[in-house]
């Protein structure tokens, strides 16, 4: 909110919620020193302050505000990036939207980018991951 306000930018709608691929309320363990993680992630064993923070599809999410067309996607969102796209798949089914999507991460032992493409594929995506330093999945329809 304070860039968007600093920058005198009004065609920016800023919406306080995580990305997820259901509607729910998550546990958020808040640490000062290593950032925040979802408390189910770390086996219970918390550090810091937990709090309460809303997750929404970003399906629900655009047709409650009224967003019907999307152009580019663009996430870096620590290893959710699976889960939140299956929350969009009926907007990328229905718009040919392009993707950025950082894919590096380590789930089940294997770097997400792999299951990404999958997903992205299976909803008529074409999807290439490169960039070595820090992968990152690009697709297009």
């Amino acid at each position: 909110m304070r860039n968007i306000e600093l920058n005198k930018v009004n065609n920016i709608i800023a919406i306080n919620k995580g990305l997820w691929n259901k509607n729910e309320i998550v546990e958020f363990d808040r640490r000062e020193d290593e950032g925040s993680m979802i408390a189910k992630c770390i086996n219970g064993k918390t550090k810091g302050k937990v709090v309460n923070y809303k997750f929404v599809k970003l399906d629900d999410e655009l047709k409650k505000i009224g967003i019907n067309k999307i152009d580019f996607i663009k996430m870096d969102i620590e290893g959710a990036e699976l889960e939140v796209v299956e929350g969009c798949r009926e907007m990328l089914k229905n718009n040919d939207i392009n993707l950025a999507i950082a894919s590096y991460h380590i789930r089940n032992n294997e770097k997400t980018y792999k299951e990404l493409e999958k997903i992205l594929n299976e909803i008529g995506y074409r999807s290439k991951t490169e960039f070595k330093k820090h992968l990152t999945t690009y697709a297009y329809k």
